[in-house]
């Protein structure tokens, strides 16, 4: 938040974000979490804060590959859980 805070260009959504960043937001941040909003999310909710795509690239989060998908339904089979698991091999 404080990296996207440099480029608001509202004051309010920049003292938003900044608190955010801080310990003092740490409450309004764990709702971003638990909401599991993404940066783009961030971005929609903060249209003032638009960085140069130079700098975008500099603060997005790194994408992690995703290991495994939980395939099952609560509906279908009640007490299951089923892992669909690729094994993908990169050459270098």
């Amino acid at each position: 938040c404080a990296d996207l805070a440099r480029f608001a260009t509202s004051a309010a959504e920049k003292k938003a974000l900044q608190k955010m960043a801080s310990a003092e937001g740490a409450d309004e941040w764990k709702k971003v979490v638990d909401a599991s909003c993404s940066f783009f999310d961030l971005c929609k909710q903060f249209p003032s804060a638009r960085p140069p795509l130079d700098q975008l690239i500099s603060i997005l989060p790194l994408t992690k590959p995703r290991l495994y998908s939980i395939a099952s339904s609560p509906f279908y089979a009640p007490g299951v859980l089923d892992l669909t698991i690729v094994i993908n091999q990169w050459k270098a």
